[in-house]
């Protein structure tokens, strides 16, 4: 099982590879601290671009080394066409630390089984490809709370800014929208909702600046007061990722200096923010 620190050489290389400069937003919540207080956490970040994970796979472990992460043990999840890919699957199953694509059961008790502490996912998974890069679409799953309400653990939302450039977007045509009827039902309705297609844009070269930003989400639910009932169950979560989904778009709208109020925000019990956790500095938020 490899540390954070096991991936330092690799990360080294990839931002050299991605980018001039990455920093964290200002008014990010403390990563340092949060690293601190919970020795386990699910992590869910926003996907961006097709080629994007890797940047932010750079980006996120460079702040896990200087915050007192190295020895965190992290475990992610890609998209199973990766581990069938013969130039590929060995470096994802050396990045995802799993030999092959699992289900959800199987990641919960990799997870708690191997004493892994940080769970990556990014819930839009093979929807980025219908987003303009930087948008946040809509999420392929909630199972990513399901985990943490099992586990336990609080939801570290990660966003990144300024990975755009890595997609090359197209807009569809209503000729080209017609022949994507013919596309699985799911995938369909997706690109029906935005009218796009992203494709990877691999001659971009260096990214100028890439911003990162923290927030942590408490789940509502526990385990207990999640329904037996399937559907019902599966309602339940949905709202508590879209609790998510919309945190995502906020903390991108905080990074380009939009102010923006979301449905989360007026929720009530539907929303926890983690306790007693300071921001670096966070004028805005401070004046809502």
């Amino acid at each position: 099982m490899k540390t954070i620190d096991d991936y330092s050489l690799l990360n080294y290389f990839l931002k050299r590879f991605y980018f001039n400069q990455i920093e964290v937003f200002k008014g990010a919540d403390n990563l340092e601290q949060i690293l601190k207080r919970y020795p386990r956490l699910v992590c869910a970040v926003n996907h961006g671009p097709a080629p994007a994970p890797f940047a932010v796979f750079a980006g996120v472990i460079d702040n896990y080394l200087k915050l007192g992460g190295a020895e965190r043990k992290p475990l992610t999840v890609a998209w199973r066409g990766f581990y069938e890919m013969p130039l590929v699957s060995r470096f994802i199953r050396y990045v995802t630390q799993a030999d092959r694509s699992l289900s959800a059961e199987e990641f919960l008790q990799k997870f708690e089984r191997e004493g892994f502490t940080d769970l990556f996912v990014m819930p839009e998974g093979a929807n980025c490809m219908f987003g303009d890069g930087e948008q946040i679409v809509s999420f392929v799953s909630p199972r990513f709370i399901e985990l943490a309400i099992k586990i336990n653990v609080p939801v570290l939302v990660i966003t990144h800014s300024g990975t755009g450039p890595l997609a090359s977007v197209h807009t569809l045509s209503r000729r080209e929208m017609k022949l994507m009827k013919y596309l699985p039902r799911k995938v369909y309705q997706q690109v029906r909702e935005t009218g796009i297609l992203s494709l990877p844009h691999f001659t971009q070269g260096h990214l100028d600046k890439v911003q990162l930003n923290f927030r942590l989400y408490q789940p509502s639910h526990t385990e207990a007061s999640l329904s037996k009932d399937t559907a019902v169950r599966y309602r339940q979560l949905m709202r508590e990722a879209e609790n998510v989904r919309e945190m995502m778009i906020e903390m991108k709208d905080e990074v380009a200096g939009v102010k923006t109020k979301y449905p989360w925000q007026s929720r009530g019990s539907d929303w926890k923010r983690a306790p007693e956790l300071s921001p670096v500095v966070d004028k805005r938020r401070a004046t809502r």
